[in-house]
């Protein structure tokens, strides 16, 4: 049986607050593997905070919409916004061998959802983006 939650909220840095809470509350609710509930706030603080700080290009109000999903023992967490398009599978890895004096700003939170995500996937449709992150859990 799917469960599953849609969090709409607006695009600011507020907005990512009120979101990661009544993410963190709905998983709580359901106790799946620690790693949906680390997935989640770090796919929203990352993807939200860099879609509010870049994917805008007026100072319209713009709202993001996440989605919690278990089913069994797999987790999605999708996260749709109107910004301009942006697909950071595209993004080049951090070079974490160089020192932090030498390395490049950014790239690091989408490396380690990379890292947490068994599978991901970017989609443009329309005008919005449409990012999913996919996670097979432990049995619990």
């Amino acid at each position: 049986m799917i469960d599953s939650t849609t969090i709409t909220f607006p695009a600011t840095l507020d907005g990512i607050v009120e979101a990661a809470g009544i993410a963190e509350t709905w998983l709580a609710a359901r106790h799946p593997d620690s790693t949906a509930g680390l997935l989640a706030s770090l796919a929203i603080e990352e993807i939200v905070t860099n879609c509010i700080k870049y994917g805008y290009e007026d100072k319209e109000e713009h709202r993001i919409e996440v989605r919690l999903e278990l089913d069994g023992n797999n987790f999605s967490n999708v996260i749709v916004d109107d910004g301009r398009k942006f697909d950071p599978l595209q993004a080049p890895a951090p070079d974490l061998s160089a020192s932090i004096e030498e390395r490049t700003v950014g790239g690091v939170g989408l490396h380690m959802l990379r890292a947490l995500s068994d599978n991901i996937i970017y989609q443009r449709i329309g005008n919005h983006n449409r990012l999913e992150f996919q996670k097979q859990l432990k049995p619990g």
